[in-house]
């Protein structure tokens, strides 16, 4: 489970800090494998994880970054910032389902070596679990890019990008 704040001013319970958990219910306690993850998109073998984190910034406010999680162990690669303003989102409040709208949209490929992640300037990035990072598109005339949505070809050699009524398709080519 994930336990975050919902507006700036939240503070963390002491006996469940903010990020990803796991729930022991016949002892009743919880113990955080990741500190401070507001999102979690785990890959197909569950091996890794893509998680987007709070992370301060240069000028020491709050943002989110994000990076590949080798699953079990303190292993993160492809650390990059994400934004530099954190995200908030109550789902008392907010009208759309958690499901169907993420702080940032991803998809894995069926491999489980790569993700397609958007970007709030219309970028879309390909990550790989080795931590390098290549841009498929910049640019994008998505006005909500949270809203965008991806499907990766059978053979993961091409990506599905949409965006409200708007469909693109991303050539990411041989992968090694």
């Amino acid at each position: 489970m994930i336990s975050r704040p919902v507006i700036s001013t939240s503070v963390a319970s002491p006996n469940t800090p903010y990020g990803l958990l796991v729930f022991n219910p016949v002892r009743r306690w919880f113990r955080l494998l990741f500190k401070d993850a507001v999102q979690v998109h785990w890959g197909p073998d569950k091996s890794w994880a893509y998680v987007l984190f709070a992370s301060r910034g240069v000028s020491d406010t709050l943002g989110l970054a994000s990076g590949f999680w080798k699953v079990g162990t303190n292993t993160l690669v492809g650390q990059q910032p994400i934004w530099d303003q954190m995200i908030y989102r109550d789902p008392a409040y907010d009208p759309m389902p958690a499901s169907q709208m993420l702080i940032v949209p991803l998809a894995w490929s069926h491999d489980d070596r790569y993700a397609v992640v958007a970007g709030p300037e219309g970028q879309v990035h390909l990550f790989s679990v080795d931590g390098t990072i290549r841009a498929l598109a910049t640019d994008l005339p998505c006005t909500s890019w949270r809203a965008t949505r991806f499907g990766w070809s059978s053979d993961d050699r091409r990506v599905l990008v949409q965006c409200g009524t708007q469909v693109w398709i991303a050539d990411v080519g041989a992968q090694p």
